[in-house]
């Protein structure tokens, strides 16, 4: 029996799986990357350079697992359309999407009606990556405001003040479900 080109890949899926496990074996937590990482004009989120959509699902997780701090990512054919290029060595990144394959024309009253769904594939490299690319500036992270410790007394104490009483008017709330 003749093995296909396809047998040999590693499946999607195992490939997402084991970037995840690597990543928190190496001590990165992917979802808290947009904490870490400088802020960019419209967000810490993952997002295309080439035409600005954001990524979604596991891609956010899979992208904010890279090291580099820049949300954006590119192909290496949209790189070369922006008269950019990746250096040479530089590794992708896998991400994933789902694409609709066309309605089969013909229909079995027992078959599904819907059109199946492929699960694909592309490598995408971090701006940081590139050469040759217009970069957006980095804003610097902001401090947070001051947090006045009179007001949040205040407010804890209304908290309290409001569920003690709620917990008055239904006794069966401050009992323990044992």
């Amino acid at each position: 029996m003749k093995k296909t080109k396809s047998s040999n890949r590693p499946s999607i899926y195992q490939t997402v799986t084991d970037r995840i496990i690597s990543s928190l074996k190496a001590g990165v937590i992917p979802w808290e990357k947009p904490w870490k990482a400088p802020r960019f004009a419209g967000g810490p989120f993952p997002r295309n350079f080439h035409t600005g959509k954001p990524y979604r699902g596991i891609n956010v997780l899979l992208l904010w697992s890279s090291h580099y701090s820049s949300p954006f990512w590119l192909t290496f054919k949209q790189a070369q359309e922006l008269k950019g290029h990746v250096r040479k060595g530089e590794m992708g990144t896998p991400i994933v999407f789902y694409k609709q394959l066309p309605e089969d024309k013909k229909t079995d009253e027992d078959e599904d009606p819907r059109a199946p769904f492929l699960l694909c594939h592309y490598t995408v490299f971090n701006v940081e990556q590139c050469d040759g690319l217009s970069l957006p500036e980095i804003e610097k992270p902001t401090a947070g405001p001051e947090i006045d410790e009179d007001i949040m007394d205040q407010r804890n104490a209304n908290a309290t003040e409001i569920f003690a009483s709620v917990k008055a008017r239904n006794p069966a709330m401050g009992r323990s479900r044992d």
